[in-house]
């Protein structure tokens, strides 16, 4: 087996694997849809997104997050590719990033701002010399609703408390917009899941 082993090329690649994960999340807060698209594979049958609201390939998830902006749902991401992982050839690789989504929302006349802590977890191949996103997957950690200003309001009605710890409040909110959630995501708080999610994206790296 050919081994690559030429740091300039590996400083090149890390380099264009983390201007595109900063991208990615750019179009699709932006409403770019066509460069988000353009981030992923051009095979759509090879894409897979896993998110509270969407589990399926990138096309259906350009159209979902289309169709979720026009209900007035719109969120901000934050991404910070921390490590980057390769297969022998460099030609397949696996990112981690920390994130966080954002979002204002208004619930009873009162404006609220929602944080969620989130390690954001892809696969990368490279295409015709230009690297693609294969997936893009959450491992949620925390989130948290506070009012825009104090206010000893609250909701008439909250998270249960069977809820996920680690994206409850995520969920109560998209899913007071008629979205259905998958409870069965990695979390922190079910630490199995994490290891499962990454040791299917480890073992993918090698041949």
């Amino acid at each position: 087996m050919v081994q690559v082993d030429d740091r300039h090329d590996r400083l090149f690649d890390l380099m264009e694997i983390k201007d595109l994960l900063i991208r990615e999340r750019y179009y699709r807060d932006s409403a770019n849809w066509a460069k988000l698209r353009d981030c992923y594979h051009p095979d759509a049958a090879s894409t897979k997104i896993a998110i509270s609201w969407y589990n399926g390939d990138i096309d259906g998830f350009v159209s979902g997050s289309r169709k979720m902006e026009g209900t007035g749902i719109r969120a901000n991401h934050d991404i910070n590719p921390v490590d980057i992982h390769f297969n022998a050839l460099r030609d397949k690789a696996v990112s981690e990033s920390t994130g966080q989504l954002r979002m204002a929302l208004s619930i009873e006349d009162v404006l609220y701002h929602l944080i969620s802590y989130v390690r954001f977890i892809s696969k990368l191949e490279k295409y015709r010399d230009q690297w693609y996103l294969l997936s893009f997957e959450a491992i949620y950690e925390s989130d948290y609703l506070t009012p825009d200003f104090p206010t000893e309001k609250v909701p008439s009605t909250r998270p249960l408390p069977s809820s996920r710890k680690s994206y409850g409040v995520v969920s109560w909110l998209l899913e007071r917009s008629n979205f259905l959630i998958n409870q069965e995501l990695p979390g922190i708080d079910r630490p199995e899941s994490v290891k499962q999610i990454m040791d299917e994206k480890f073992a993918w790296l090698q041949p």
